[in-house]
């Protein structure tokens, strides 16, 4: 039967909205409100955050690739926000060493725990994005970042490391930040039990977004594909001892797979992804964090749309199924931190969590778990800021209280805030 009218026109507007918000043309997406107010008190909390200036780096760009926020560099923000404070006796990343760490040093274990140590986390891991870190961050930034998560032998932030991407901006192996990174991963130390490892993110400049239109291009989806391929085997010869498990970096707003051919070119991705790697390291699992850019309470009343939302879904399920026997595990954005400026279209942790139990009903699912957001949009600058231990506690506890499993959340960089830490090196 054909879409409604009534029902294509508030769904165009939405969309049209959205990506408005995302420019910092409107402060919310148009129709489709959604009555979640169980969860006000808690957005409404959050947004009381004040910016914590080694943080107004981070910055959700209004055209980006990935729906996690790209960290970029702090004079992107407006002039109003405080400025990062460079560190001093950091090492420069002109001046690291490119060469590959034949055999890196065991992590530091028992060693002067520091804040982060003193504090658990409820979630089982957590993500860093490899290539926003320079220039911001030095690479003893990162190295100082490790052992303080590892400084009592095992990782406060979780048992689960997920590097989102291995590059460069220039699409080069990151070898300076990785060497520093790597001394803590499984293999070469006990620090996390799993690590996940990323490759490469795509930029998309064409019509449209990358998530609709871009994922159809055959010659990107070639591209990436290779890029992928590069960088994985480059790792693997650079570090052989790393015991890896592979995360798909390429993201998804998934409400954009009620669409045929958007579902029928991530099949394709996605077949591909999982079929170079498992030839890399056979027995890898995998991790896939994609989103939904809706909110269930409003998307959730087109009837039609969820049939086709739901044959999409199923579909990509199968595909994953028959193309591996190994675990692969949906880690879903829960999009609260991304889309807190946008009013009634904005995310609450009751909508990821009836998004999870929805993702759940699907024939053929993989393992599902919810990807908390550390940060919220700072919505008058654009940048993103750090919620607070007891925000992240709050909102995971009601993940928990809905039996949505708890998967590695988004990002270091704003854990260690919340926990106390430092993100630059005492010069």
């Amino acid at each position: 039967m054909p879409k409604s009218l009534g029902a294509l026109n508030s769904r165009s507007l939405k969309k049209y909205g959205a990506l408005l918000a995302l420019g910092g043309l409107v402060s919310m997406p148009l129709a489709m409100q959604s009555t979640n107010s169980p969860h006000q008190g808690i957005k409404n909390t959050i947004r009381t955050r004040q910016l914590t200036p080694e943080l107004t780096s981070l910055r959700l760009s209004a055209v980006q690739t990935q729906h996690h926020p790209i960290m970029t560099a702090p004079e992107t923000l407006a002039a109003t926000t405080p400025p990062v404070a460079l560190p001093g006796a950091a090492v420069p990343v002109a001046a690291a060493s490119n060469a590959r760490v034949p055999e890196p040093p065991q992590a530091p274990q028992g060693t002067t725990p520091g804040s982060s140590s003193s504090t658990s986390t409820t979630a089982p891991g957590i993500f860093l994005q490899v290539s926003s870190l320079s220039p911001t961050y030095s690479v003893a930034d990162v190295q100082n970042w490790m052992a303080q998560v590892c400084s009592t032998g095992t990782s406060a932030a979780g048992p689960t490391l997920v590097l989102q991407d291995i590059d460069t901006a220039s699409g080069q192996l990151n070898t300076p930040y990785l060497n520093v990174i790597v001394p803590y991963l499984p293999g070469y130390s006990n620090c996390f039990s799993k690590v996940y490892i990323g490759t490469t993110g795509i930029s998309y400049s064409g019509p449209g977004t990358l998530y609709q239109q871009g994922v159809q291009n055959t010659a990107l989806r070639a591209n990436y594909q290779a890029q992928s391929q590069t960088l994985a085997t480059q790792f693997l010869a650079t570090y052989p001892k790393v015991i890896p498990n592979w995360y798909i970096t390429l993201e998804a707003n998934l409400n954009e797979l009620d669409q045929l051919s958007v579902t029928q070119a991530y099949a394709t991705i996605l077949t591909n992804q999982i079929q170079t790697l498992s030839h890399l390291a056979p027995q890898a699992s995998f991790l896939w964090s994609p989103g939904f850019w809706y909110t269930y309470t409003g998307y959730s009343s087109n009837s039609y749309g969820m049939g086709l939302l739901g044959q999409g879904l199923a579909t990509i399920f199968q595909q994953i199924k028959s193309t591996t026997q190994n675990k692969f595990t949906l880690d879903l954005q829960d999009e609260v931190g991304t889309t807190n400026c946008w009013g009634s279209g904005a995310m609450t942790p009751q909508d990821a969590a009836d998004w999870a139990q929805y993702l759940e009903s699907i024939t053929a699912h993989p393992t599902i778990e919810v990807n908390t957001s550390l940060f919220e949009t700072a919505c008058s600058s654009g940048g993103t800021l750090p919620l607070s231990l007891n925000q992240t506690n709050q909102t995971e506890s009601y993940y928990v209280s809905k039996n949505v499993p708890l998967g590695p959340a988004y990002e270091l960089r704003y854990w260690l805030v919340e926990h106390g830490d430092s993100l630059t090196t005492p010069s």
